[in-house]
């Protein structure tokens, strides 16, 4: 029996703590932030690697995910979604602006304007890597309009970042 690798990521938006994951035998497990704060605990840890090892942590990954967003209410929820669009970028674009259109749809629902100029951002990320450059622009400079009224000086930076890394993409330097 081979033993899988382990490894725990935390994931954060804006300095603020999420939820934790941990990987094991190629999947992911998620966990909620109130058992994050025991999963400090290294016997509760060891004990939960151990059940989850027995497990073998068959289809956990997928049901886990979708409990944790399911359980998540308002702009917590915006933020997971939003983050796990970045989880997914590169392993499963279509399902990463999946999750970012989400976000938009319930940041405009509940009014979350951080949330949705966090969303517009990520969109403007999806199609710059898809290579289209003036709908990516036209996210990025919605995601800046919001951040502008929103006086978010790292939104702003982040923003004018990856408009300018369109324009030099797209060799406009004028």
């Amino acid at each position: 029996m081979t033993i899988p690798s382990i490894s725990i990521e935390e994931i954060y938006f804006n300095g603020e703590f999420i939820f934790s994951m941990i990987w094991i035998a190629g999947k992911y497990i998620i966990f909620k932030p109130l058992i994050h704060l025991f999963m400090t605990q290294k016997l509760v840890f060891t004990c939960l690697v151990a059940v989850f090892l027995s497990l073998n942590a068959q289809g956990l990954n997928q049901d886990s995910v979708k409990s944790v967003v399911d359980t998540i209410t308002g702009d917590q929820k915006v933020k997971t979604l939003n983050e796990l669009f970045r989880a997914n970028l590169h392993k499963d674009p279509v399902k990463a602006l999946g999750y970012t259109r989400e976000a938009l749809n319930l940041a405009t629902e509940i009014g979350d304007r951080k949330g949705q100029a966090a969303s517009y951002n990520n969109l403007g990320v999806a199609y710059r890597n898809q290579g289209a450059l003036d709908k990516a622009l036209e996210y990025y400079v919605q995601s800046m309009k919001i951040y502008q009224e929103l006086d978010n000086k790292e939104g702003i930076a982040t923003t004018k970042n990856n408009i300018a890394n369109i324009y030099s993409i797209k060799k406009d330097y004028g």
